[in-house]
């Protein structure tokens, strides 16, 4: 019943850490994972990415929060995703 192509690959990484409730992973892997474009800016991927995956996977994975971790850099860039959810016992 999940329609959107990222959050169906995102569930199937995120049922792997169910144990655990905690995934992190850089920026540029999750990009290569789930198959985002290498035209998509960081706005696109907020846009049709990580929002569509909030949505959807809400339903699976209680208290999804999807947490951009940036860099002390100029401009300050994302360079890894943190996934908390609920573990599942």
């Amino acid at each position: 019943s999940i329609k959107n192509i990222y959050a169906k690959e995102c569930y199937r990484r995120l049922k792997q850490f169910k144990s655990t409730g905690y995934w992190r992973v850089s920026i540029e892997r999750f990009r290569e994972i789930l198959d985002v474009p290498e035209s998509y800016r960081t706005c696109h991927v907020n846009d049709k990415v990580l929002k569509p995956i909030q949505k959807e996977l809400s339903l699976y994975f209680g208290n999804l929060n999807i947490v951009k971790v940036k860099s002390e850099d100029a401009g300050n860039p994302i360079t890894h995703l943190e996934f908390f959810f609920d573990k599942e016992k």
